[in-house]
């Protein structure tokens, strides 16, 4: 079952990643696009970081099928490639790991924020290293960057979420003290009427309320 999870995922980001990549060359340098391109890319990065694990047991025992090979190389996975700069030439397509694909995302949140994204590239850059923090990952403090500059640039609730996410930062740290801190820092920049469900998804958020 965990096989044809994991290929319709592949195929699936196979796909959104040659319509992002081609969206981004027929476009005028964009935000929007390289928030897209970020977007796909960190997709990818959180498919392999749950799924490869279990691929690499199946290729040792030799039980996948050789259409596989499309998919997954010796490296990573198979990243499609767009035009080329200038050209309608396609470039080959590449190999990439969890790490490379995480770093590639990182560029393209950092494009999208120099291009004047605000804060939501900021947030979703957040997010990435935040999951990554979830699976063990040391990339808590990377998040917490990441959070703290969207809370900087960020209004209403995008600056909110922010903090909301800076508590999941330090709970999952095991810092209680810090994580109430940035909980309520959140609930303060909030409209009244919205507490209520905020605090809802706090109580049963574990990285906050386990600790």
């Amino acid at each position: 079952m965990w096989k044809e999870w994991l290929r319709r995922g592949l195929l699936a980001w196979q796909s959104a990643m040659r319509l992002a990549l081609a969206l981004g060359h027929l476009a005028a340098p964009e935000w929007r696009f390289e928030a897209l391109r970020g977007d796909v890319l960190a997709a990818g990065c959180h498919l392999l970081g749950q799924g490869v694990p279990k691929v690499e047991e199946a290729l040792q025992q030799g039980s996948l099928p050789p259409q596989w090979g499309q998919l997954l190389g010796t490296a990573g996975v198979i990243v499609p490639a767009g035009p080329r700069s200038g050209s309608s030439d396609v470039a080959s397509a590449t190999e990439a790991n969890e790490e490379q694909l995480a770093a590639a995302a990182e560029e393209a949140y950092s494009k999208a924020v120099h291009l004047g994204g605000g804060s939501g590239p900021l947030l979703q850059l957040g997010e990435l290293h935040l999951e990554r923090a979830r699976r063990g990952r040391p990339m808590a403090l990377a998040a917490a960057h990441a959070f703290q500059a969207a809370a900087r640039a960020g209004e209403g609730e995008d600056r909110a979420t922010a903090w909301y996410n800076l508590a999941c930062v330090a709970g999952l740290a095991g810092q209680p003290i810090a994580a109430a801190k940035a909980l309520r820092t959140c609930l303060g920049i909030l409209k009244p009427a919205c507490h209520q469900s905020w605090i809802k998804e706090a109580l049963s958020d574990t990285e906050i309320c386990s600790k």
